[in-house]
């Protein structure tokens, strides 16, 4: 895909649009750095990056002016609960405010969702703007909740929104903890659930604690075909110490889990 680019400080450039390959490795980790200075992503090193585009299941889309790598976007997969998390997010500076990201992200979910992939997708954005791209994607992404400052981005601890989205083939019935007054939430109830197109589900949670451990990948996607995905959120009534918003690293104190072959 081929787009002319119009900027003030640099003059009119077709930029080509595609998905990563390994030889881009170098040029993502140098751009990284470029952006996230200081940060504590792995995405600083070639090495990271070339681990993460040597899984099939990862998708990382590019913006190429003259062989250089001048923007990304990039959908990473979570094989426990069969989820997709949107970011790794990277304009060069001279490249900004022209509609890259808008271009890119939504790019990057058709891909998933072309393929029908993941029960779930979700990002932890550092911008309004691209809070406001996510939800005016296809599907839908709502904020959620905060991930507490979990991250360091140019030498200093940033708090991130959470956006949260389901694709439309997902099948899975969410479950809320079985309170009165959690399920009467207003948040919860209009907040979340109506935009997500979900209702409430009130069970019990699981006492096994899901981790990334590659020997669960063949399990993962047994429990994705049987339409079992395990999807967990942060608790919305804990305290911001373990309200942390990571899908990676749920504990079982966590209120939300999923697990069944609909989506209601």
């Amino acid at each position: 895909m081929n787009l002319t680019l119009v900027s003030e400080s640099r003059p009119p450039a077709p930029l080509t649009f595609r998905r990563a390959g390994p030889k881009d490795a170098h040029g993502l980790a140098e751009l990284f750095r470029l952006v996230y200075k200081g940060g504590s992503h792995p995405f600083q090193t070639v090495a990271g990056v070339t681990q993460f585009l040597a899984q099939a299941q990862n998708f990382q889309l590019v913006a190429v002016d003259s062989n250089c790598v001048v923007a990304s976007m990039a959908m990473t997969y979570n094989s426990w609960n069969d989820s997709y998390e949107l970011g790794r997010a990277l304009t060069h500076p001279e490249y900004r405010r022209h509609g890259l990201a808008a271009c890119l992200i939504q790019q990057a979910v058709d891909w998933v969702a072309q393929e029908h992939l993941g029960e779930l997708i979700f990002g932890f954005p550092r911008a309004r703007r691209i809070v406001d791209l996510c939800a005016a994607l296809e599907p839908r992404m709502i904020v959620m909740g905060h991930d507490a400052g979990r991250n360091v981005a140019n030498g200093n601890r940033e708090t991130h929104l959470i956006v949260c989205g389901i694709p439309t083939y997902a099948q899975f019935v969410h479950v809320a903890p079985p309170v009165a007054d959690v399920l009467a939430w207003p948040f919860l109830v209009k907040g979340i659930y109506a935009p997500l197109g979900l209702r409430r589900s009130p069970g019990e949670y699981p006492r096994c604690r899901p981790t990334q451990d590659n020997s669960e990948s063949g399990l993962s996607t047994t429990r994705r075909r049987a339409g079992h995905s395990k999807l967990w959120a942060a608790d919305p009534l804990s305290s911001p110490s373990r309200s942390r918003g990571n899908w990676n690293t749920c504990s079982p104190a966590c209120p939300m889990y999923s697990t069944s072959p609909q989506r209601s």
